[in-house]
């Protein structure tokens, strides 16, 4: 599974997908970047 990082908030979402919007602060998924592990 993998790993996305809210560039503007740090939260960390695990799925094959960033989320439509963050949880915590709010942006588009845009703002989410792949974590390599």
């Amino acid at each position: 599974m993998k790993k996305w990082v809210c560039t503007v908030c740090g939260y960390v979402h695990e799925g094959d997908q960033p989320p439509e919007v963050c949880p915590l602060c709010g942006v588009d998924s845009s703002n989410f970047e792949e974590v390599e592990e």
